[in-house]
């Protein structure tokens, strides 16, 4: 169940392993609890902690990635991953058609997903790749922040919409 949960910690500072190992922790004892009322408590400095993951998992991320920043995740990704050999304008060709791809992914997880890549591709990425790991990541942002705002609605942190039918 905790490998649902898992993260990449690209751009995060040297703190946020030891970080994410705790939110993993909190996250997975509550991992397909259907009912507020059976998730398991949570400490007052659980809960002040899960607040300040919550505020930076709803953070800036979302913003956009200008070029200059696309191509820089590019170059990253071309220093470490082979490709096929190709003519300078098949190169500048493939950099424009990459960067029409992904140009509508926010940084935070395009970043995630190019730092993906070069951790688990053994060739140079398609944006189609780019786009699946992203979405990937997108999907385990979303049930982290669904499972975090549910055990602080239940520490009394916030009110929790589907608390009347429960």
């Amino acid at each position: 169940m905790a490998t649902a949960l898992a993260t990449t910690n690209h751009n995060l500072p040297s703190s946020a392993p030891c970080s994410m190992k705790r939110l993993d922790r909190i996250l997975a004892e509550a991992w397909g609890v259907s009912s507020i009322s059976h998730l398991p408590d949570i400490s007052p400095s659980d809960a002040d902690f899960l607040e300040s993951q919550l505020d930076e998992h709803l953070g800036p991320d979302g913003r956009l990635a200008t070029d200059t920043e696309i191509g820089r995740m590019i170059a990253e990704m071309e220093s470490v991953l082979p490709q096929r050999r190709k003519s300078e304008g098949e190169g500048m060709m493939q950099l424009q058609v990459f960067r029409r791809a992904v140009n509508e992914l926010p940084k935070g997880l395009l970043a995630r997903a190019c730092f993906r890549a070069t951790k688990e591709l053994q060739w140079f990425p398609t944006p189609s790749q780019i786009i699946t790991f992203a979405n990937e990541e997108g999907n385990r942002r979303q049930n982290r922040i669904f499972i975090m705002r549910r055990l602080l609605a239940k520490a009394g942190r916030m009110s929790w919409p589907h608390e009347a039918g429960e």
